[in-house]
């Protein structure tokens, strides 16, 4: 008897995500089609909460989401009503749940229309934000099945400078960085990285954007990803780069560049990286060589001892020309 019981509460509609759910979906968003603007927003709501109640009845045994419902859903994401399309997006991340539901939106094209509203205007602030939870909702579920056009919108609003959604679209893009190298990589997502931690406004995590680099030149499996002697060395650039004039830009991105390069060479992996590649540390010392008549030698030449100094944390005596350690040498790492 008690296994019946427990039979036939496995089988109740409070853990099954049954297809009387779907038909019902479906009715809502045939009359969200037909409807008035305001006929439409309640409509909408209500599909909402629906596939909110769904998403917290399913297990992992539900059945897979109709194509139909999801190409009715995909109608309501290019309404002309902001409102249905930001609600229809908070309703389609509840509604996928699985990797299986992933690739069915891919199939009928949804992740165009993501895409399309990650890049609106400024003023369609809320319908962004909620197509950007819904590519972190994908990223909790697979990370592997993420669609190649929602990263080129990724990168393509990390590049603008002026974008309110750049700093945590950077962020996204590190973090799908670890989950999925390949994808980030090939959407030239790397680049976007290394140039916010070059950039002057996103100082504050620009040491995050390192460490994801460091994990990235680390593994095996995500080092293939990365473009000898063009991504890493995207820092080394402002040391070798004496014919632009002087400016607060460049000189910010000389100090975030000595910070990051200062973080990266404190490892055994960025010095690895960076001593086996010929325009790596080897560049760093022509540097050197160059004679004082260059111009801006002598400031390159100032700046990467203060960068070396800092490795081997050590500091120079103003005035005396010596130097003395400010605390436990890095070369007793190595020795």
């Amino acid at each position: 008897m008690s296994q019946s019981r427990y039979s036939h509460a496995a089988e109740s509609p409070k853990s099954r995500f049954i297809p009387k759910d779907f038909s019902t979906a479906s009715s809502i968003i045939e009359k969200c089609l037909k409807g008035t603007a305001a006929e439409k927003l309640d409509a909408i709501s209500k599909l909402h909460h629906l596939c909110k109640q769904l998403s917290m009845a399913r297990n992992s045994k539900c059945e897979p989401v109709p194509v139909a419902l999801l190409v009715s859903m995909r109608l309501l994401l290019c309404d002309r009503e902001k409102g249905v399309r930001t609600q229809t997006l908070r309703a389609l991340r509840y509604l996928i749940q699985t990797p299986e539901a992933i690739r069915g939106m891919s199939r009928v094209n949804i992740p165009v229309f993501i895409s399309r509203s990650l890049e609106r205007e400024p003023r369609y602030m809320w319908e962004r934000m909620q197509a950007l939870k819904f590519v972190r909702h994908l990223m909790e579920i697979d990370a592997s099945q993420m669609p190649r056009i929602i990263v080129q919108s990724l990168v393509s609003i990390a590049q603008h400078t002026e974008d309110d959604f750049r700093k945590v679209s950077i962020d996204t893009l590190r973090e799908l960085a670890i989950a999925h190298t390949g994808i980030v990589a090939s959407c030239n997502g790397i680049k976007t990285i290394i140039d916010a931690i070059l950039d002057e406004k996103l100082q504050d995590i620009s040491g995050s954007l390192t460490v994801t680099l460091l994990y990235i030149l680390d593994h095996e499996s995500t080092r293939c990803h990365m473009r000898p002697s063009l991504d890493i060395q995207r820092l080394l650039w402002v040391f070798s780069d004496t014919d632009s004039p002087d400016s607060e830009t460049k000189q910010s991105q000389r100090e975030a560049a000595q910070k990051a390069l200062v973080m990266i060479l404190r490892s055994w992996t960025g010095i690895l990286c960076l001593a086996s590649d010929d325009f790596g540390l080897k560049s760093l010392v022509r540097i050197l060589a160059l004679p004082p008549t260059v111009k801006g030698a002598s400031w390159a030449r100032d700046a990467i001892f203060d960068l070396i100094f800092e490795i081997l944390d050590v500091v120079k005596v103003p005035d005396s020309g010596h130097k003395r350690s400010s605390g436990p040498n890095l070369l007793y790492n190595y020795i």
